[in-house]
């Protein structure tokens, strides 16, 4: 459907002027304000994880229909400009700069905590809660967390604020809508912005975790170890004023007009308010910022209180070496992320296996057992160096193979030694390994007499299976070919992936792994014991 909206466009576009005007001047607009909802509100985690590849096409043709629709109900700037005139009509410099800019912020604040509500009640949403094992933060935490913000916002940083009518008195800064800076000059100091900020608070952070005083002051803001949006300006008054430092030091050096102030305020509650909820969403826009510090690793601050300071990007984190706790903790994580959905993979395959004629007789997944699992004793891997060739491997032997012929260039490694010596251990299989660049026809000929299935990795994977069919052919031995070179793992290896952190997260890809569905897909072949796969 998005593909012929795109067509359609395209078509209209390309045989009428008028529409081709309307994609040329709105379009921009249309990105700006798509951009701007999408900060308040980003639809597109709910899409299901095997839907994804439709988020483009949605996002084209709602920007399509955006472009579109402005020309006809007119563009949003202009009830913003009449709001600007008005305002700065009807109140002073000082009521604006200060009762203003306090008014702003409480109504930023209960806007950028409505769809944090909505997605810690969405059950198709908690897989991506950082902390599985904590339940989300309750109705009383909210209300707890809001009075102590409202009363910081009243008695905290309204007299802060304040200082902001004399800095722009004293320095002419303008704030009539005429002066109004545009959005590509309000963007790139933002972009300082969020830098100058970044390095004040990672050094003040850092210095309020000091033993002698966290427990007097940072403490409070370290009371909720699972942090939920608002928990963001849930701070010590003396916190607020020592990190506030930060963004009014951007404020002193990058204002030239109010508009800027209030952006820069704008941006700021939005990275504190996302490093604090508690969730890695996808499709979250902020992780199109370079370098930026996301809400895994705040999420980690506040488990373990020590490491991970910066509040926007990862830079002075990184070289000052204090998130390698947390990236210890990441490849841990992730390490166990993908071994239990390589389980639970390998649990469907033999479910799926279990339902084939070459099954045994009421075999259920995760009891395949004995010889009669699989309709071989002897196979061959080709390419074996790799957390999937591994895998296959070991699931091989535990299925019954009682021969499996590993070839691969690199050698045999400690790993492997540890493998063979478990199979043989644990199922009675010999796994042997050949040290042999694999190229052609030829190179495999002399492993792979006598055995009855060959899975190959290698990279060349379709020729040598060519080959081997053609031997087939021709009345030589017939071995049932595995094509598996479509899959992740020889490609990560060869990248240098030497500890297998990317291979295990490879092959727990949604879905059933690219392996086992090319061995499903070879269901069926029979090799010369006249048995099928």
């Amino acid at each position: 459907a998005a593909a012929g909206v795109l067509c359609a466009v395209g078509l209209l576009c390309a045989t009428s002027q008028a529409a081709r005007g309307a994609v040329m001047k709105h379009g921009t607009e249309a990105s700006f304000w798509l951009m701007l909802l999408a900060t308040v509100c980003n639809p597109l985690p709910l899409l299901p994880e095997n839907r994804r590849f439709l988020a483009f096409p949605i996002v084209a043709a709602v920007w399509l229909a955006a472009t579109l629709t402005l020309p006809l109900v007119g563009n949003p700037m202009v009830l913003f400009e009449w709001a600007w005139r008005t305002m700065t009509t009807r109140f002073s410099l000082l009521q604006i700069s200060v009762f203003g800019s306090a008014i702003l912020h409480i109504c930023l604040t209960l806007i950028l905590n409505i769809w944090p509500v909505v997605v810690q009640n969405m059950p198709q949403l908690q897989k991506y809660k950082i902390q599985l094992d904590k339940p989300p933060a309750g109705i009383g935490q909210w209300y707890h967390c809001f009075t102590h913000i409202f009363a910081s916002q009243m008695f905290v940083q309204l007299p802060l604020i304040t200082g902001q009518y004399f800095f722009i008195s004293y320095f002419g800064i303008p704030f009539d809508y005429d002066s109004m800076p545009g959005a590509w000059d309000i963007a790139w100091r933002l972009a300082l912005a969020l830098m100058i900020d970044d390095t004040w608070v990672y050094f003040g952070h850092r210095g309020l975790h000091h033993k002698r005083i966290y427990k007097y002051i940072h403490k409070v803001h370290h009371t909720y170890t699972s942090p939920f949006a608002p928990d963001a300006e849930y701070e010590h008054p003396i916190e607020t004023v020592v990190l506030g430092v930060g963004f009014f030091l951007a404020c002193m050096f990058l204002t030239n007009h109010l508009g800027f102030m209030w952006a820069w305020l704008y941006m700021r509650l939005l990275v504190t308010y996302d490093s604090h909820s508690g969730y890695d969403l996808p499709f979250n826009m902020l992780h199109l910022i370079p370098c930026y510090n996301g809400a895994r690793e705040h999420d980690w601050h506040h488990e373990f209180f020590n490491g991970n300071y910066a509040p926007t990007f990862v830079w002075w984190d990184r070289l000052f070496g204090t998130n390698a706790p947390f990236d210890k903790f990441e490849r841990q994580r992730r390490v166990k992320q993908a071994a239990k959905r390589g389980a639970d993979a390998e649990l469907r395959g033999d479910a799926w296996f279990a339902k084939q004629a070459g099954a045994k007789l009421g075999a259920k997944a995760g009891e395949v057992e004995g010889p009669a699992a699989v309709p071989f004793e002897s196979c061959l891997v080709l390419g074996c160096d790799s957390v999937v060739g591994a895998r296959l491997v070991r699931m091989l032997a535990a299925r019954g193979a009682k021969r499996v012929v590993c070839v691969d260039a690199a050698g045999p490694t400690a790993e492997f030694t540890e493998l063979a010596e478990r199979c043989s251990r644990d199922h009675s299989a010999t796994v042997t390994y050949v040290t042999k660049a694999i190229a052609s026809e030829k190179d495999v000929s002399g492993v792979a007499e006598g055995v009855d299935a060959v899975f190959s990795f290698a990279p060349n994977s379709q020729a040598v299976a060519d080959g081997l069919r053609r031997a087939a052919c021709s009345g030589k031995h017939h071995a049932v070919v595995v094509d598996c070179v479509a899959a992740p793992a020889w490609s990560a290896c060869a990248a240098g992936d030497v500890d297998g952190a990317m291979e295990h997260e490879l092959l727990a890809e949604e879905g059933a792994p690219k392996p086992w569905m090319a061995i499903a897909g070879a269901n069926g072949e029979k090799s010369d014991g006249g048995r099928a796969l």
